[in-house]
């Protein structure tokens, strides 16, 4: 349901309802409704995956109206995502360099910065998110971020994992995630999310490579997890983790660490 608020005409002026799936190309979705309505049931079960979308309300008689000033991600089917960097060498995933300003949702148009990604879209069953071959520096303590954040609960189900897949391009280096380097700080972090899978990701220079708290069915494969300040991975009340062909070496103290039960590895 869409709301809006009105001033400056009389009751009875009648407003259109426009959606615009690229941001840019509005069509009217309702018409005749009075202004003092001020809201209609918006219907987005038939619109395609956008990063982009936008709604207006205009007044039929005068023309004047607005729209919402942040775009809205409309989902109505799984989600898959590209990132990439600015360099193409040995690319496996996108067709382009990555860019802030691109979707994301395309392999032409991938973004830019793993950790805007994960906020940008909130992640839910059978989603997939490829970052492809590449060197990529973070700039927040918890790294890449999935599961509970603010009021926003990520999570798989049972044979439709969230999947982080990482470029499996290891002679041009694979897809790097260069942590800060922060004791308390992670490479990636896994908070309340259940069925997880997270592949061909190298994580290294912060406090913990991945740390996980209150996740269940976790799995980690082809990683390579090293020179991280604390431990490789740290499990703080978190079951079902399963680590399959993986290297984790050169941590400052383990190179997997369970803390606080229930915990299973």
């Amino acid at each position: 349901t869409v709301h809006w608020a009105w001033g400056g005409v009389t009751n009875g002026t009648l407003v259109s309802l426009q959606q615009a799936v690229n941001g840019v190309d509005f069509t009217t979705f309702a018409s005749n409704l009075a202004v003092e309505t001020g809201s209609y049931p918006w219907d987005v079960s038939g619109l395609p995956l956008t990063t982009f979308g936008k709604w207006r309300v205009i007044c039929q008689e005068c023309g004047a109206g607005d729209e919402n000033n942040s775009p809205l991600t409309i989902k109505n089917q799984s989600l898959t995502v590209y990132i990439n960097d600015t360099n193409q060498v040995g690319d496996v995933f996108s067709l382009g360099p990555g860019a802030v300003t691109n979707s994301g949702v395309s392999p032409d148009s991938p973004l830019l910065s793993p950790e805007v990604a994960l906020q940008k879209f909130d992640l839910t069953a059978d989603d997939v998110v490829y970052i492809d071959t590449g060197i990529y520096p973070l700039t927040n303590a918890l790294g890449l971020a999935v599961g509970l954040a603010g009021n926003v609960f990520e999570t798989g189900s049972t044979g439709q994992p969230i999947r982080i897949i990482g470029s499996p391009d290891r002679t041009n280096g694979g897809t790097r995630i260069i942590g800060m380097p922060i004791s308390t700080g992670a490479c990636m972090t896994i908070r309340q999310a259940r069925y997880v899978e997270v592949e061909n990701l190298a994580l290294e220079g912060s406090g913990h490579g991945i740390y996980l708290e209150g996740a269940a069915v976790i799995g980690l494969s082809d990683m390579r997890i090293y020179s991280n300040l604390v431990n490789g991975i740290y499990s703080v009340s978190t079951r079902d983790v399963t680590v399959r062909r993986s290297e984790v070496w050169a941590n400052g103290y383990y190179g997997v660490a369970a803390d606080i039960l229930p915990a299973s590895i």
